[in-house]
């Protein structure tokens, strides 16, 4: 009775590994084999449950059922798992700024050695990072998108490189950004293509617009 289980759990998962590893066909194939064989797998161990000798059997198999659904479930999502770590290690929480005195901020240089504030960007809260080597505000798609900006008439015209390597993105004014007391209007800005740009930067349209920008320590002072 051992060996039915056994085998059956393994047929499964073989059929699985192989649907997933095939043609590019059965991709869109791989979640429905995925619940398919749990689903198996839940019966079989209803109809083992049946019978009161089989109960350690039973055990046995729901164990090895739970490590193959482990293995499916991080088979079908690894990409997005490698994705969400890499954006984790590559944006650490931005800090808030902290006043000085009217009309100037610092902000905290964070664990990693660059510096992020949350700033308000046309009134809505962005996470950016300070980056002296973008001429301008960068956005990334999805925060141009939640700010309210008309995604409809974009034209992806300028070329720029960056962590993704080369792509394309899009200018834009941005009538208002603002850092604690520190605010400039109409900045120039661009927003970058989905899923092309880890991090908005806060780049040099900006703090060119400012009366002072020093960095002291572990702490940069930006003043109007």
């Amino acid at each position: 009775m051992l060996q039915l289980p056994l085998i059956l759990s393994l047929a499964l998962a073989l059929t699985f590994l192989a649907i997933r590893n095939g043609n590019g066909a059965h991709e869109a194939q791989t979640p429905l084999v995925f619940f398919a064989a749990v689903l198996a797998g839940a019966a079989l161990s209803a109809m083992l449950f049946q019978l009161q000798a089989a109960r350690r059997v039973t055990r046995g198999v729901l164990a090895w059922a739970g490590v193959f659904a482990c293995l499916a479930t991080a088979l079908i999502w690894r990409e997005r798992i490698e994705e969400t770590a890499r954006a984790f290690a590559a944006a650490p929480a931005p800090t808030a700024a902290l006043a000085a005195s009217a009309g100037e901020v610092e902000l905290v240089r964070a664990w990693d050695g660059h510096f992020r504030a949350i700033a308000e960007v046309e009134g809505r809260s962005v996470a950016l990072l300070v980056d002296t080597g973008a001429s301008l505000v960068l956005l990334r798609h999805d925060d141009a998108e939640r700010i309210g900006l008309d995604m409809s008439g974009l034209q992806y015209t300028i070329p720029v490189t960056t962590a993704n390597g080369r792509s394309y993105v899009a200018p834009v004014v941005l009538s208002s950004v603002r850092i604690g007391d520190v605010e400039l209007r109409e900045v120039r800005g661009a927003v970058a293509e989905e899923g092309k740009l880890q991090s908005s930067l806060l780049g040099m349209s900006f703090l060119e617009g400012l009366y002072e920008t020093t960095i002291r320590g572990n702490r940069i002072l930006i003043r109007q």
